[in-house]
C-alpha cells in the first residue's frame, strides 16, 4: 500500500483506496489482499474454505470482526458483488466459535 492512501484502519487491517486489504503492522504477518481476490472462493451458489472470510476464522491470530469490517468495506470500495456474504459470515463467525475462539472482544486469542 506503499502509494494508496487508507481509507480505514481496524485494530488489526486497513483498507486502501484501491480496496485492498492489509493486516498492520504489515511485518507481523504479511497478510496483503489484492483487490481481484476478494472474490475467491465464492460463486453464485457456494463459498468453499479459500474464501478469507472463512480461511482466516480457522486461524487464531486473526480478529475476525475487525477482518469482516474491513471486507465489507473493501468489497464496497471496489463494487465487488457477493451473493453469499451474509451466508459466509454466519459461517466464519461459527467456525471461529468451534475452534473455541470467543468473539465477544475477537482480538484473535483464546478466552475457553
Amino acid at each position: 500500500m506503499q502509494d494508496e492512501q487508507i481509507i480505514w484502519k481496524g485494530k488489526q487491517w486497513q483498507v486502501s483506496e484501491a480496496g485492498r486489504i492489509e493486516a498492520w503492522p504489515a511485518t507481523c504477518w504479511g497478510y496483503s489482499i489484492d483487490p481481484s481476490e476478494l472474490a475467491c472462493g465464492f460463486d453464485e451458489r457456494r463459498f468453499t474454505e479459500d474464501c478469507w472470510l472463512i480461511h482466516l476464522a480457522n486461524t487464531t491470530w486473526a480478529d475476525l470482526r475487525d477482518f469482516i469490517d474491513a471486507f465489507l468495506i473493501a468489497c464496497t470500495v471496489t463494487g465487488t458483488r457477493i451473493a453469499l456474504i451474509g451466508p459466509a459470515v454466519k459461517v466464519a463467525c461459527e467456525a471461529r466459535r468451534l475452534n473455541g475462539v470467543d468473539m465477544s472482544g475477537d482480538d484473535g486469542t483464546s478466552r475457553t
